[in-house]
């Protein structure tokens, strides 16, 4: 435990903190379209699916009670 409460009071590594954040903060701004795009996708995807399968079920119970 006093390694990790010395290593925090070295500037180096408060120095490495705020490049590290500087680093990823651009990274999120590029990345996070991208990610919005592809999960809208796939959700818009799975709902179609889903409707498909529950017409498909609904047909499939119509078809049995009719005959």
């Amino acid at each position: 435990m006093n390694e990790i409460l010395n290593e925090l009071t070295k500037p180096i590594w408060w120095f490495s903190v705020v490049i590290a954040g500087m680093a990823i903060n651009p990274l999120s701004a590029y990345t996070k379209p991208v990610l919005d795009k592809s999960f809208l996708t796939t959700f818009a995807w799975w709902r179609r699916r889903s409707e498909e399968r529950q017409k498909a079920w609904d047909e499939r119970i119509e078809y049995i009670r009719s005959s």
